[in-house]
């Protein structure tokens, strides 16, 4: 019984650990990762994955004594040899099995995640690559997010515009530019699995690692709170197709924010559904003008 006991323990042993580490690789590899685990979830398990290879290598030790307990030499007593029952052994093999799918799987999903050099576009304090794509987009409805991609009423904010618009239309007419700063801490690695929220062909991410564009942004739109000037993250800006940036960060026709310091300004709070709505107004606005016989 206590042969039993210790073969089970570790065939289950194996399992969980086999489970957790394709947990590890799942929640950075999938957009829908926030909608299964919650944003706090998401966000545990982005910063869990460095133990996905020691989660795996413990994996293999519980498989290995699983099989040592299975397999070894019999203990004998007065010339009686206990044979342990050939269950145990069926259970080593089916684990074995379970366990090599799922740690293969944690291994396919990080590979999936691993950040290319096509995620985002590291932006540096004069935003001339960001300039340089906003105006080429000239005559499209551009959207702006500023976001840091470890925070989690960010990332809401970001699933929920996906939601609301930007999975649900793929017309060429609306771009999205995403820039990324580390407010809370947030790091380059951080960029792609946030990005991956937004499921849309037409969106460009941009990592600031200094965090100068969030001011930048700030003192263009004039964000206070009274004369308290409040920095630029979880805001989410709307620009019209004839707007231009030329030396200053333009002005937007619209700006939601999820800030607390802003809240009782004349910046509304966000409200994807609501924003989705002046997206459409607007594209079919420039659809109507483009129709329009001159």
């Amino acid at each position: 019984m206590a042969e039993k006991v210790k073969v089970l323990g570790a065939a289950g042993g194996a399992v969980g650990l086999g489970g957790f580490a394709a947990a590890l690789g799942l929640c950075c590899s999938v957009p829908w990762a926030v909608a299964l685990l919650g944003v706090s979830g998401a966000i545990a398990f982005a910063r869990l994955a460095f133990l996905l290879p020691y989660s795996l290598a413990a994996a293999a030790v519980f498989l290995g004594c699983g099989f040592w307990l299975a397999y070894r030499k019999p203990a004998c007593a007065d010339g009686v040899c206990a044979q342990p029952p050939r269950l145990l052994r069926w259970i080593m093999w089916v684990t074995a099995a379970v366990v090599v799918t799922l740690g293969a799987s944690a291994v396919l999903l990080r590979a999936t995640a691993a950040p290319a050099a096509s995620d985002y576009v590291v932006l540096r304090d004069d935003f001339s690559q960001l300039r340089e794509d906003f105006n080429r987009a000239k005559g499209s409805v551009r959207l702006l997010f500023v976001v840091d991609p470890i925070c989690p009423g960010c990332l809401r904010g970001m699933d929920d515009m996906n939601k609301d618009l930007l999975s649900r239309t793929k017309d060429d007419r609306l771009r999205t530019f995403v820039v990324h700063v580390p407010v809370i801490g947030a790091k380059a690695k951080n960029v792609t699995p946030a990005a991956r929220l937004l499921e849309n062909p037409h969106v460009l991410n941009y990592w600031n690692a200094s965090g100068e564009f969030g001011r930048a942004l700030a003192k263009a739109v004039q964000l206070r709170n009274d004369q308290e000037p409040v920095y630029a993250w979880d805001v989410w800006l709307v620009y019209g197709p004839e707007v231009e940036w030329a030396d200053t960060i333009p002005q937007p026709e619209l700006l939601m924010h999820q800030l607390w310091k802003l809240e009782g300004t004349r910046f509304p709070k966000l409200d994807s559904a609501a924003f989705a709505r002046e997206v459409h107004n607007r594209l079919q606005a420039l659809t109507a003008s483009t129709d329009t016989p001159k």
